[in-house]
């Protein structure tokens, strides 16, 4: 099992990082990550990421997250019957954790499969399987921050200017955490939409 790698973004691609190995020149991995073109990865920069080597058949693919709450997070979605790790990817990439466990505690679906390739049926089906096991989790994992609220207010209004819940969202992950008001967060997300 590979469980991390660190090494040098060679190049960002529509789903993945290509990774050129720091202890291995010469030798560059393709990493699937949740959305490599809307993060602030830099081409040229090093990075550690934790993986996980998905194996089938005619597949071998190394999934890579930023942070181990992302990694454990996403070894819990794998267990849901008809969650992939493509699926999986993309609601982490489409949503923060906290909202993420805020929609899994209060039961909403519709939440969920906003996320791309989840429908409301995947969405009920990670809820009824994870409700009780993300409770197991480390408390950092189950910090909602005051900041959920505000997230989904500046979702709507980004959505009312037009943009998609796609585009919303992944702008919304690139606004700083630290920042708690709803105006300058819109503002933020909206620079990052261009």
């Amino acid at each position: 099992m590979i469980r991390s790698i660190t090494g040098r973004i060679e190049a960002k691609e529509s789903q993945s990082l290509i990774i050129a190995l720091a202890d291995n020149p010469g030798l560059s991995l393709e990493v699937f990550v949740a959305n490599p073109e809307a993060s602030a990865w830099v081409e040229g920069e090093t990075v550690t990421l934790f993986t996980h080597l998905y194996v089938r058949a005619e597949e071998l693919s190394l999934y890579g997250f930023a942070t181990a709450a992302e990694y454990r997070l996403f070894l819990l979605l794998l267990r849901v019957s008809g969650v992939g790790p493509k699926a999986a990817s993309g609601l982490l990439g489409a949503m923060s954790i906290p909202v993420l466990f805020k929609a899994i505690a209060q039961n909403e679906p519709g939440i969920i499969a906003r996320a791309p390739g989840i429908g409301k049926r995947t969405g009920q089906k990670i809820i009824m399987e994870l409700a009780d096991k993300v409770k197991d989790l480390d408390p950092e994992l189950q910090t909602v921050s005051a900041s959920v609220q505000e997230d989904e207010d500046v979702l709507m209004a980004l959505t009312q200017m037009g943009f998609s819940v796609a585009e919303a969202q992944q702008a919304l992950r690139l606004v700083p955490g630290d920042v708690e008001d709803v105006g300058e967060r819109i503002r933020l997300a909206l620079v990052q939409l261009g």
